[in-house]
Parts: C-alpha cells; sequence; structure tokens
C-alpha cells in the first residue's frame, strides 16, 4: 500500500521545471509526501529509496527555492540513506551531492565544508584526480575553505582546479576565467599582490579576446584588477582601469545605470 501511494503520488508530481500549478501544488505535494514517509517509514528505503523521495527534496530547490529547508530535508534524507543503505550506496552519495548544493545556494560555504570534502573523496573513488566531476568537487572545497578563513589550503585546491582546467584545453572558457578571478582574489585576501594582479591581468586580457570588451565578465574582471592596484599600493594604475572600467560600463550600460560592484 504505501509503495502503491508513493507511486500515485510521483505520477501526480509535475516534472522539475515544468508550470504544474505553482507554489500552493508544490507545497500540497511535498505535505503529502512527508506524511507518507510518517507513516511508511522504512517501507519506502527497499530495497533503496523510492523515488517520490528525492523528488520532494528537488522541488525545495525549485523556484521559489525555500533553501533552508532544502538543508534540513537532504540533511534528514543524507542521514536515513547512510543508515539504512550505506554511506557508499550511490543513493546516499546522490543525497549528500544534494545537501552540498543546498548549502552553496544558501550561501553557507563554510558550514559546508564538511559535505563539501566527502563529495569530493566520493568523486576520486569513482572517478579518479583529474575527471571533470572530481574537478568541479575540488572546487566547491576550495571555495568552502576560503569562506572558511583557511586560505592557503583554499588557495592551493584553487591552484590544482585552475591548472586541471587549463590541462583540458579550456584556458579561455568561461568558467576556466571564474576560477582565475577566484584564485587571484584568494591571492589578493592573503596579501599576495603580485601574484593576484598577475592573475587579474590575465583574466582580463582572456576575457577580451574570448567574450569581448563589453561583456559582464570582462567589465567584473577590469574593476578588480583595478582593485587589485589599490591593494597593492599602485594608485595611478588603479585609477586608469577604475576610469576605463567606467568608461566601459558608461557606454555599455548608460551613465545612470545602478552599479553592481
Amino acid at each position: 500500500a504505501a509503495a502503491a501511494a508513493a507511486a500515485a503520488l510521483l505520477e501526480a508530481w509535475p516534472e522539475a521545471g515544468a508550470n504544474g500549478g505553482g507554489l500552493p501544488l508544490s507545497q500540497a505535494l511535498r505535505d503529502s509526501a512527508a506524511a507518507l514517509r510518517a507513516f511508511a517509514g522504512d517501507l519506502l528505503w527497499k530495497p533503496e529509496a523510492h523515488p517520490v523521495l528525492l523528488r520532494a527534496g528537488t522541488s525545495l530547490t525549485e523556484a521559489p527555492a525555500l533553501t533552508e529547508a532544502a538543508i534540513g530535508y537532504w540533511q534528514a534524507l543524507s542521514a536515513a540513506s547512510g543508515q539504512l543503505l550505506g554511506y557508499g550506496h550511490p543513493q546516499s552519495v546522490l543525497a549528500r551531492d544534494r545537501l552540498a548544493d543546498a548549502f552553496a545556494a544558501s550561501g553557507r560555504l563554510a558550514e559546508a565544508l564538511p559535505v563539501f570534502e566527502a563529495t569530493l573523496a566520493d568523486r576520486e573513488a569513482t572517478f579518479g584526480q583529474q575527471h571533470a566531476e572530481t574537478v568541479t568537487a575540488r572546487l566547491n572545497v576550495a571555495r568552502s575553505l576560503n569562506a572558511a578563513g583557511r586560505s592557503p589550503e583554499a588557495i592551493a585546491l584553487f591552484e590544482q582546479v585552475l591548472g586541471a582546467r587549463e590541462r583540458a584545453g579550456r584556458p579561455g572558457h568561461q568558467d576556466t576565467l571564474a576560477v582565475r578571478v577566484q584564485l587571484a582574489a584568494a591571492y589578493e585576501e592573503a596579501g599576495r599582490h603580485g601574484d593576484s594582479i598577475r592573475l587579474y591581468e590575465q583574466a582580463l586580457a582572456d576575457a577580451e579576446r574570448e567574450l569581448g570588451a563589453n561583456h559582464r565578465d570582462t567589465l567584473s574582471a577590469r574593476a578588480s584588477l583595478a582593485g587589485a592596484y589599490l591593494s597593492a599600493g599602485q594608485a595611478r594604475e588603479a585609477v586608469a582601469a577604475f576610469q576605463r572600467a567606467l568608461a566601459d560600463a558608461e557606454r555599455t550600460a548608460g551613465a545612470d545605470a545602478p552599479a553592481d560592484r
């Protein structure tokens, strides 16, 4: 009976991203799923988690996202999966991945560090050190370490991620540019001004070449470079870079547009 109810509930649930009734329907379905979980208990975990349990968690991240509720849900599901299926079971790994994503979506990167580290260990064991998913998991750990104020460890991982992305033949790709900027910012916070300026200059050159002078990421890189010049005490270079950033912003968005920085 529990399996039949779960299957019927899942069938009634619109696919992720579909316009199937909006917030009232999503909340009603989540309430129904919670009632079913309370009634059925472990029956929904035989032989593994019923898909409706995963669908209920996914719905919390759909617009309008309920990030705090998603964190609580995936914490509970991760604990249950580890206890009932084993820590290394694919659904346990999936639950930890979703928990890490929920932490990231809420901006609670420092609190997410143990989850991100577990996810990285999963990816290294499954795919190896250089797989794209492992590299992305390593980037999440680097961001979390940086948010926790552990700059030396964060910088070491950012450097590994940047090297992996560049070796993969994507030095000018937008994702690689983003990592380069994050590493430059970490260098700046650690007082390594020369390294920070060098990376910002490289990021700006790559952004201009790959994305164009008027792209949002290019404008952001130029403003970040100006800030790095200022932090390093290079006032003349900072003024010139800020003037260029202002001129570019006014040309592309208009002089009266609100600033993002």
